[in-house]
């Protein structure tokens, strides 16, 4: 009796070790799955968070744009104060800036439309000459407080309308002709 009494006591004993055995490698794979989606998630995190400072840089970047238009045509207006008509023509352009600037800081603040691949490029007519004559004249302002000469020509242009999207065409012709003015010595 004694013999059955210890085999069933070893069973038991072998029966709760198996049992025990089985739910602590079950635990492990649990919990090496949960830090496997921890480590994915916390990875997703610090993408996204990248992303962000990256966008936000861009978006900086961006936003100079039409407030250096903005400085550059109030630079040219205080200095034809008594020109009517280049004020007028000043103020227009700095309007067209304010409102561009609008759209950006209207993007910026709408940072789940980028998050979610929502980003809209709107494609419309654009009259590339005066797009152009436009920023060439807010950057002479630019060029012009850093005693640097400069001039815009067209050349070689087959259309002088095409379907982009204006505000980042001008943009790009901001950044570019900008640029430009900021990393050219001071004469």
């Amino acid at each position: 009796n004694a013999v059955l009494m210890a085999t069933m006591i070893i069973a038991v004993i072998a029966i709760f070790f198996s049992i025990f055995y089985q739910l602590v490698k079950r635990n492990t794979r649990l919990l090496s799955d949960e830090k496997n989606r921890a480590e994915r998630a916390s990875e997703e995190a610090r993408r996204a968070s990248l992303a962000k400072s990256e966008f936000l840089s861009r978006m900086s970047h961006d936003i100079r744009t039409p407030m250096n238009v903005i400085m550059g045509f109030t630079n040219i207006a205080l200095q034809h104060a008594d020109d009517s008509d280049k004020m007028k023509e000043c103020l227009e352009k700095i309007r067209v800036s304010g409102s561009n600037l609008q759209e950006l800081i209207d993007d910026v603040l709408d940072i789940s439309r980028i998050e979610s691949g929502e980003f809209k490029i709107v494609s419309q007519p654009v009259k590339l000459p005066e797009l152009f004559d436009f920023y060439c004249q807010a950057i002479a302002g630019m060029a012009e407080a850093k005693n640097i000469r400069f001039s815009g020509k067209l050349h070689d242009i087959s259309h002088n309308v095409l379907l982009s999207d204006q505000i980042r065409l001008g943009q790009i012709y901001m950044n570019l002709l900008s640029n430009a003015v900021k990393y050219t010595p001071e004469r």
